[in-house]
């Protein structure tokens, strides 16, 4: 359903950030959350998880200084991809993936910058969006602003001038649970990035590597559904725990 400007955006999120919380979006009017800036260069990433039964909604949306954006709704059930990158296209490149990820389960989202092309990512499928001739290399014109889930803050309703896409800030919200959030900036080691602004969120006090981060040496905390996951690749550790050094 399309929204106006007098319209209340309802709807509950519940997104896990990995090493940091999980925070739960009431349904009030504005609700989001938006997190750090991103900047890829041309060979960095994004990552997170989600679940949901909704059939259409914002699932993420970020943007640069310029006209630079990327979207990603959800359409019919099905992820839509959308960006504009003015040093590469002339008009928005719109991707969308054939399956259906309304079930509930969770689905991983990888947004890769890898040099001379553009990556997107659903669970174990690629889908190459964009692609130039080597030693050319696709990027963004400057770092991505704020990254927002599940809505945009309503302050944009009097300033939508600043949006680079206006139409992310009518869709509709979404419902559902987004958690292990990832940056790599510029290809450095991937970090859960900060949350820098929220409306009406609040912490949730039982995330596993809230309560009980067992991932020792920098290694990552990954949110499971009744458990905790470390990742120690980026790190001279092995072990469940990462606490066995690499010989």
């Amino acid at each position: 359903m399309a929204l106006n400007f007098l319209s209340l955006l309802h709807f509950t999120l519940v997104i896990a950030i990995a090493q940091a919380r999980t925070l739960f979006l009431e349904d009030v009017t504005g609700a989001y959350v938006a997190f750090q800036t991103w900047n890829p260069c041309s060979n960095g990433s994004l990552e997170f998880e989600f679940k949901t039964t909704e059939k259409i909604g914002l699932l993420m949306y970020t943007q640069t200084s310029g006209r630079d954006f990327i979207e990603l709704t959800i359409q019919d059930g099905k992820l839509v991809f959308k960006i504009f990158l003015e040093s590469f296209t002339s008009f928005p490149y719109t991707v969308k993936d054939d399956r259906t990820i309304t079930d509930n389960r969770f689905h991983k989202i990888n947004i890769l910058f890898a040099r001379n092309h553009l990556l997107f990512k659903v669970d174990d499928r690629s889908i190459q969006v964009l692609k130039v001739e080597s030693p050319s290399e696709v990027h963004p014109s400057s770092k991505f602003n704020r990254v927002y889930f599940g809505g945009l803050p309503s302050s944009f309703e009097l300033k939508l001038y600043k949006l680079a896409n206006i139409a992310s800030f009518f869709a509709d919200k979404l419902k559902g649970t987004i958690k292990n959030i990832f940056f790599s900036q510029c290809g450095r080691l991937k970090r859960a990035p900060k949350i820098t602004g929220k409306h009406a969120a609040k912490e949730d006090e039982k995330d596993f590597c809230l309560v009980h981060n067992p991932c020792k040496n920098g290694g990552r905390c990954y949110s499971m559904d009744n458990s905790s996951l470390c990742e120690c690749k980026s790190t001279r550790y092995t072990g469940k725990s990462c606490e066995i050094g690499r010989r």
